[in-house]
Parts: structure tokens; C-alpha cells; sequence
């Protein structure tokens, strides 16, 4: 299993709306800490995104990392 990650993105507005996260946090703390920021200096809502699972094609041994 992949190890746990936040990353944050803006709050989707609409049903096809694009969410670009590109950082990932090692904590929950720490993703919420900086969607206080951006959402304190945007004015715009913050989610934070974590996996919750890894689809692997079958019969595949990779890892992520």
C-alpha cells in the first residue's frame, strides 16, 4: 500500500471543474495549515485530497516508489 499523502487544491465551483493539486504533504497538519493560508490571502475555499486506494493494472508488481 502507498504511503498516506494530502495535497490541496481550490474548492471545485462547478461539475466540471478542474482540480490541479502539485504539492504533496507528508502530514494532514501541514496541508491544512497551508489551505488556511491560501484560502486567508484568495478569499477562495480550500479542499484537502488524499488517496485512498491504488489501482494497478493486473498482474502488475510496481510500486509508486
Amino acid at each position: 500500500m502507498t504511503a498516506p499523502f494530502w495535497m490541496i487544491c481550490r474548492a471545485p465551483q462547478f461539475p466540471h471543474s478542474k482540480t490541479e493539486p502539485t504539492r504533496r504533504y507528508d502530514t494532514e497538519a501541514e496541508a491544512r495549515k497551508d489551505a488556511q493560508a491560501m484560502a486567508d490571502q484568495t478569499g477562495a475555499d480550500f479542499v484537502i485530497l488524499t488517496a485512498t486506494h491504488t489501482i494497478r493494472p493486473q498482474g502488475s508488481q510496481r510500486s509508486l516508489f
